[in-house]
């Protein structure tokens, strides 16, 4: 008996980002000749949710993902930020998660942003919870005050996963003892550090998922390009090298954990 084709799942992508438009086509070709078919979005805007609507109108194998990103939470007023929680609600009837949502503490963003941060955060962990859907994190440089606020404020049963991973075995710790998923992605490929790949080994097969970013974070050979879902093999065969495993039962497993964690044979996509 012939062994079922490979479906992988790329865990987080913006395939929906205008810079990916013009190039989308062989992307998702070179994706799809190393048998990754299905792709995880990532919200950013009620600009983007639209773009993914349209996107998964034309593509098969797009699971919907929308949310408030910190960074376009930092630049919108007070106005814009309520009718966006406001259009948000409804919009989640046909997502499979609530995302990206989180907190980014980088010195580009000054400290007087934190609290609009965090009220957002709040507000799109309460609306998770409503409705049952897991979140998407974003978390840079502001772990300590995430898993603060998810220990206090609490997360949807379905939990989530944690975008981009890149602290410490210990922080990794932290976010699986709330029944968190970790996601890694391309700074795996190009910062191969020990303290990352630490984390990665304590990290149980079935808590782990694979990500691009794209179009962003790509690895060394595509650096000054545009990443894409393809890269994911790439990332899978730094995981396979520090699990003792192999990029296929990696990706494979990848694919298990986004299914269980998304609901994808039952949700939207």
């Amino acid at each position: 008996m012939l062994a079922p084709p490979m479906r992988f799942i790329d865990a987080h992508c913006h395939l929906a980002d205008p810079r990916v438009e013009s190039q989308l086509e062989p992307m998702l070709a070179r994706a799809r000749a190393v048998g990754v078919n299905e792709f995880v979005q990532a919200g950013v805007d009620p600009e983007d949710w639209r773009r993914q609507r349209a996107l998964a109108a034309r593509y098969g194998g797009m699971h919907l993902v929308f949310g408030l990103h910190p960074w376009w939470v930092v630049g919108a007023s007070d106005a814009e930020a309520e009718s966006a929680l406001c259009e948000l609600a409804p919009q989640l009837v046909d997502a499979v998660a609530l995302g990206e949502t989180g907190l980014d503490f980088q010195p580009r963003f000054s400290a007087e942003t934190w609290p609009r941060q965090e009220a957002l955060f709040r507000a799109q962990l309460s609306m998770a919870r409503a409705r049952e859907l897991p979140v998407v994190l974003h978390v840079v440089r502001a772990h300590d005050r995430a898993l603060q606020i998810l220990r206090d404020d609490g997360l949807s049963p379905r939990g989530g996963l944690v975008h981009a991973f890149t602290a410490s075995r210990e922080i990794a710790e932290r976010y699986l003892a709330l029944g968190l998923t970790l996601s890694v992605g391309g700074r795996l490929v190009a910062r191969r550090s020990t303290k990352l790949e630490r984390a990665v080994a304590a990290v149980p097969p079935q808590r782990l998922v694979i990500e691009s970013d794209a179009p962003d974070q790509p690895p060394p050979r595509l650096r000054g390009q545009l990443n894409e879902p393809a890269t994911i093999v790439e990332v899978a065969a730094v995981v396979a090298e520090i699990t003792c495993s192999t990029a296929e039962a990696v990706l494979r497993q990848s694919a298990i954990n986004l299914r269980r964690l998304l609901a994808l044979d039952r949700g939207a996509g």
